[in-house]
């Protein structure tokens, strides 16, 4: 929702809450390009979230894209867009190796398992991915049975039944989900 001048100023100066927010002070890699009274800013930054009540920080570096419009002599801010940026130096978390062989297996697609099949393998210490038509990616584990690639922005979560067998993998990416059912 689009808010008006007064309701931004109002929301920056009301007391932080129990999130606090930190980010690099200066942007990297900027980008600024001038065109017919628009202006398109693009940088990328780090930031820090601590949330005060429970206790926990977490961290990204986003890429951010802002367009402005200049209008009687003013530069307006029109359109903020920020996208996450992978981090290719995260650690996989060794002890999840154990649990591989539970992830391997063919899972398909869609509602009826009708849009393609993804095939999960392992080979000694790693676990591969393939995808139809692609070559097999790594994927590395996270916590509780995720994993991440560093190839893009998307968290997979292999979920289990009530039985503690694996039933299928959801892929969480910044705009929707998406779910593969493990075929039997």
């Amino acid at each position: 929702m689009r808010k008006g001048k007064q309701e931004l100023l109002a929301g920056l100066k009301k007391p932080e809450g129990h999130v606090h927010n930190e980010t690099d002070e200066q942007p990297t890699d900027v980008r600024l390009v001038f065109t017919n009274g628009v202006a398109i800013l693009n940088f990328t930054k780090h930031w820090t979230d601590y949330d005060k009540t429970a206790g926990i920080s977490f961290d990204g570096t986003s890429r951010m894209t802002r367009v402005f419009t200049c209008k009687n002599g003013g530069w307006k801010l029109v359109s903020f867009n920020e996208t996450g940026i992978p981090d290719r130096t995260r650690q996989p978390v060794s002890s999840a190796i154990a649990y591989f062989d539970d992830y391997v297996g063919h899972y398909r697609l869609g509602e009826n398992g009708d849009k393609g099949e993804i095939s999960v393998g392992r080979t000694g210490d790693k676990l591969f991915e393939t995808w139809p038509d692609e070559k097999p990616v790594e994927i590395l584990p996270g916590k509780y049975d995720t994993f991440f690639t560093r190839e893009d922005g998307w968290v997979e979560r292999f979920i289990r039944g009530n039985s503690g067998k694996v039933t299928g993998i959801l892929y969480t990416y910044p705009d929707g989900e998406l779910e593969a059912r493990r075929v039997p």
